[in-house]
């Protein structure tokens, strides 16, 4: 007798439906928590219209739209997240494009300081190297101016004049 009971129990239907309000909760913590159906006692079992066999469609129908409607959730989050993420990236390129052009603005600025460094220098070397030259040319004109006094003090006298004084000592010629 109990094993028949069983089996009625068994084979008693049960209309099921998702437990929505009992895990709204559960369902915000855990998505496969909501998937939880509960067994309306006593139930009749879901008929056909014409009365016919239990209608497994009908809650594939529905695990199917939770299915749907929590892909579409994740997405939906995905989707937030990917802004927040493509958002980041761009903030972060354009900081390091500031950076480069701070860095570019930098070295330009050291690159025109050298240069005009360099400038100053080739400018002081030509200016050096002409009052050089000023003073060999002078040397020169000093030394032929000389040396055509002599030509002509020899021309003058016919005396050849002796090597000791043909050098200046500073201390004794004025």
């Amino acid at each position: 007798m109990q094993a028949a009971a069983r089996q009625v129990e068994d084979k008693e239907c049960y209309s099921y439906t998702t437990n929505g309000a009992a895990n709204g909760r559960a369902h915000r913590k855990n998505p496969a928590a909501s998937s939880r159906l509960k067994p309306m006692p006593g139930g009749e079992p879901d008929m056909d219209s014409d009365g016919g066999a239990p209608r497994a469609n009908t809650l594939e129908s529905r695990a199917a739209a939770w299915d749907e409607a929590e892909r579409a959730k994740f997405m939906a989050r995905y989707k937030r997240e990917e802004v927040k993420i493509q958002a980041w990236e761009n903030h972060e390129r354009r900081k390091a494009e500031l950076e480069m052009k701070k860095i570019e603005m930098k070295a330009e600025q050291m690159k025109a300081r050298a240069q005009e460094k360099l400038a100053s220098k080739l400018a002081t070397a030509r200016r050096v190297a002409e009052e050089k030259r000023a003073v060999a040319e002078a040397t020169l004109n000093e030394g032929a101016a000389r040396t055509s006094e002599k030509a002509d003090y020899i021309r003058r006298t016919g005396h050849l004049p002796s090597s000791f004084f043909s050098f200046r000592i500073p201390s004794l010629c004025g």
